[in-house]
Parts: structure tokens; C-alpha cells; sequence
């Protein structure tokens, strides 16, 4: 049934959103409000239905939202005047590279510098999309404490960051400011700001450092201290010294980060392939096991160690397992056919944030299933240790992918606290022993006996078993007399290139 709305409700609309403009200071919010309750005026044919009088109030307050976010938009990048107007006295700091000017200004006077940034908590950036005048409270807190700032430390140097920050430089260490910048915080932390009769509370973040023998060094040290301050619970302010142990390591994740992030973007790392042989009554099969390689700019091919570490202090060891599987995929039917039809399998190495991700199976499907690779010739190497943590969820996610057709191998047997019980119910096809025991067992009866126990049980449930760089013939032979069905080591096989790093090879795909 059709309902001519009245005009008393559209009326309502109209005077709702043009009542906006008292809110908003920008004149196309003004307009907006206009068009939006002028619409609901225009819909005298629409059939409202039960629930209108609910949804009219809820499309109003959506529009109300869209047009304050766009205002708030606006005047971070100064295209209204709720802005302040910047003090062309004050030169712009944002990045290192203005930092520079300032720092080499700085060091030419000789005297030790304390720096001190002074910024805005972001977290009430969710308060200012509902309240557009929270952004000017910020700009007037900012200008306040400026003011501040300059009665207080008559030699401060107030140099300008962004709308809601600026750096104080201050001649001297820390200990000749402590007692007056602790007090100045203690009495402008949280600031009380009055905009038209409404109250604002701001608090502010403070990072403290020297002036360093490094701008870099410096500028970053400066921003670790806000970050300090605004993961800190109960201070506001955060002094970070030039040996701070904190810092070095926070540093050191960073610099670790961004050479992953390089290996990564650049595509640097390239795959190799080391033979698994078969011995003794073993069926010759050509077996592989993916070695993952860092080819740099100088020509220079090395295994990733320090790649792979920082990858796993950064929890990026997912993205490198997802490089791997993804260079392998998209470049194995560009293989020489010689290569590809002698590969009987593939290993490749999972790591634990690979193994533990419920999303990973999923994944790994996809993308063998859209580059067709064979999946009978994928074998996922998990790590005893790995699979030790938690062994109910290990055996879950391990039938998962046999479930889809990938064949496991348990690696590192040994090096973890192996328990024979757990060893024989892990779902794998494949056990490979460290190369630790492939190591002693010349010397020390205990190994033997340990490489025996593990041979005997992976026997009884149909495991193949692999053991890991034997050392010399003397020991390759004793191993295959106590029934070890594979040698992976440079004494059998030494790793050849398989997918060069696509950085350096035009023709691979990545």
C-alpha cells in the first residue's frame, strides 16, 4: 500500500541537515545538507513501510558522518580554514631528510643538544572524525604549548613537525632539564582547551632524546620515544638515552626489516635444488630439496641466514615460505622438459608460522592448483620441533594436507626433544634425521642406537628414511647397512641452480 509522505517529515530531514551547518564550517557541507534533506522532500510516490520512521534517523546521521569526515579530511590538508595558518618563521621537520639541515646546524655549535618532540596522542583521531572541532582543539593546544615553551625555556628552538607536533631543541643534556620538563608536563598534560562553549582535553605524547653523532641515528631515536609514550599506559613522556640496549635492538629489527623487505620487493632470492639419493635396494628416484638462495648485486650467490633470521624476529617467515612456493609455481613449466620430467619430488621447508596458519593449506591449494603443478611431487618438510608443540594440532593440520594430496616429511628428527611415542604417530612419509647424529656415529654408540630406533619405528608404520649430511663414505656405508633409504649431503649431491633470483634473470617469472 502506497503512503504520500507529509511534509512535515521531509521538513524535519531539511532542518536536520541544514541544522549541520552550525556544526561544520566548510560551505560545501552547507550544500550537501541542502540537497540531502531537499531529496527527502521529493519522494512524495515512495513507499515508506513499517520501518521508516527507524531508518530516516539512521540515513540522516550516515550523511551527517560522510560530510564530517570530509571536513575533517579537509582541514589536515589545509584546504579550509579551520587550519591554522603555518609561521613561515618556523621551517617544516617530517622526514629525515629536512631533519638533516636542522641536526648539522645543530652539531656546529659544539654543545650537547637535547631533543624533544612534543605531538598530540593520535588516538583521538577517532574522536575528531565525530567531532571536527577536536582537530582545531589540537592546532590550539599545539600554538598554546608553543607559547609555553618559549616563556619557560627562553633558548628553545621550536621547529614545526605537522599540525598536531613540533620539536624543541634545547642546549644541554637531560639532567640540566629534567626538574623543568617534568614539571612542564605535569601542569600541560592533559591541556584544557574551550572551543564555542565546548570542552577539550588533549593529552599530549613527549619523546626525549640527545642530539646524536648521526642525524638518522638521531632522528629515529627521537621518534622510538614517542612511540614509547604512546604504547606506555601510565607516562606521557619517554626519554630514550644514545646507549639505550631498548633502542639498539628496536634499531637493529628495523634495519633487519627493511633488508628482508628489499630481498623480497626486489625479488633477490633465488631457488637451488640438493639431490636426495637413494641407497642401497632403494628405487632410484630423483628427489629434491629446495634451498632457498640470496643472489646479490655483485654476483655473489650465499644461503640467506641473515635474511631468514630477521625475517623470523619480524614475523615475516610466512611471506618468505609464500616467495618460495610462489617462485617455484609460477616458474615450473618454464623448467628445461630435462629437468622437469627427471624431478620425481619436490621438498620444500614449511616454517612454524606456515604450519601453525589455518589460512596457509588454503593458500598453498590455490596457488598449486592455478599454476598446475603436479601435486604428488610436492613434499612439505615440517620440523620435529615444530611439530612437538603442540602435537594434537600438528596431527590435524598434518592429515589436512595429506588430505589434499601433499606428502609430509618430519625434519631435524633429534634436535628437538624427540619422543618415540608422538614420532610414530605423526602422519608423515618421510622421517630425515639430523645431520648431528649422521655426524657421530663413528664416535658415540648412543647415536647409533638412537638412528637404529628411529629407522626400526619409521619401518614398522612405512616411513622412507633420510638422513642429513653424512660426512664420508665410511659413514655412508654404515647407514645404508642399518637401512637408511636416502642420503641428502654434498658427500652424494651437491645443490645446483634451479630458479635463478628473478631480479638477476629476465626470463623468471615472480
Amino acid at each position: 500500500m502506497s503512503e504520500e509522505p507529509s511534509h512535515t517529515l521531509g521538513t524535519l530531514c531539511l532542518s536536520i541537515m541544514t541544522g549541520a551547518k552550525k556544526t561544520f564550517k566548510n560551505p560545501l557541507t552547507y550544500i550537501g545538507a541542502i540537497i540531502v534533506g531537499g531529496l527527502s522532500l521529493l519522494t512524495r510516490d515512495y513507499e515508506w513501510g513499517v520501518l521508516t520512521p527507524f531508518f530516516i534517523p539512521l540515513i540522516v546521521q550516515a550523511a551527517i558522518r560522510i560530510l564530517a569526515e570530509y571536513e575533517y579530511r579537509a582541514m589536515v590538508a589545509g584546504k579550509t580554514d579551520a587550519a591554522p595558518d603555518d609561521n613561515p618563521e618556523i621551517a617544516n621537520i617530517s622526514d629525515i631528510s629536512t631533519f638533516s639541515a636542522l641536526f648539522h646546524r645543530l652539531q656546529e655549535t659544539g654543545e650537547p643538544q637535547l631533543l624533544i618532540k612534543i605531538q598530540i596522542n593520535p588516538a583521538s583521531e577517532v574522536v575528531r572524525l565525530n567531532e571536527p572541532n577536536g582537530l582545531t582543539a589540537e592546532s590550539i593546544m599545539i600554538r598554546r604549548i608553543e607559547t609555553i615553551i618559549q616563556q619557560n625555556f627562553e633558548d628553545a628552538i621550536i621547529v614545526k613537525v605537522s599540525f598536531n607536533a613540533f620539536m624543541v631543541v634545547l642546549t644541554g643534556d637531560y639532567e640540566t632539564h629534567e626538574s623543568r620538563l617534568h614539571d612542564f608536563i605535569d601542569e600541560n598534560s592533559p591541556c584544557k582547551i574551550d572551543i564555542k562553549g565546548r570542552i577539550y582535553l588533549p593529552k599530549l605524547l613527549i619523546g626525549i632524546t640527545p642530539l646524536g653523532s648521526h642525524a638518522g641515528e638521531s632522528f629515529s631515536r627521537l621518534e622510538f620515544s614517542i612511540q614509547k609514550a604512546f604504547l606506555s599506559a601510565g607516562r606521557a613522556y619517554w626519554y630514550v638515552s644514545e646507549d639505550s640496549k631498548e633502542f639498539n635492538e628496536y634499531r637493529q629489527k628495523r634495519l633487519g626489516l627493511r633488508a628482508v623487505r628489499q630481498a623480497l620487493d626486489d625479488s633477490e632470492l633465488g631457488l637451488y635444488a640438493q639431490p636426495i639419493v637413494a641407497l642401497g635396494d632403494t628405487p632410484s628416484e630423483n628427489k629434491y630439496e629446495i634451498l632457498l638462495r640470496h643472489y646479490r648485486t655483485d654476483s655473489t650467490v650465499e644461503p640467506p641466514v641473515e635474511i631468514l633470521k630477521h625475517a623470523n624476529f619480524n614475523k615475516m617467515s610466512q611471506e618468505i615460505d609464500l616467495y618460495v612456493i610462489n617462485l617455484l609455481c609460477q616458474n615450473y613449466h618454464q623448467l628445461d622438459n630435462a629437468d622437469k620430467n627427471a624431478i620425481y619430488s619436490i621438498s620444500i621447508n614449511l616454517t612454524s608460522a606456515s604450519f601453525t596458519s589455518p589460512r596457509f593449506a588454503g593458500i598453498l591449494r590455490d596457488l598449486i592448483s592455478t599454476y598446475d603443478v603436479p601435486k604428488d611431487k610436492i613434499i612439505l618438510e615440517i620440523t620435529e620441533t615444530i611439530a612437538n608443540q603442540n602435537i594434537s594440532i600438528a596431527i590435524r593440520t598434518m592429515e589436512k594436507l595429506k588430505n589434499s594430496g601433499f606428502k609430509l616429511a618430519l625434519d631435524d628428527i633429534g634436535i628437538g626433544s624427540s619422543n618415540f611415542h608422538n614420532l610414530s604417530h605423526f602422519p608423515v612419509d618421510y622421517y630425515k634425521i639430523d645431520r648431528v647424529y649422521s655426524e657421530e656415529i663413528l664416535t658415540s654408540p648412543e647415536t647409533r642406537r638412537f638412528i637404529q630406533l628411529v629407522i626400526d619405528i619409521g619401518k614398522s608404520k612405512g616411513k622412507k628414511i633420510i638422513a642429513e649430511g653424512i660426512p664420508d663414505e665410511e659413514t655412508l656405508k654404515i647407514l645404508t647397512e642399518m637401512g637408511i633409504d636416502y642420503s641428502q649431503s654434498f658427500l652424494t649431491g651437491i645443490p645446483k641452480e634451479l630458479i635463478k633470483a628473478p631480479k638477476f634473470d629476465t626470463n623468471a617469472k615472480m
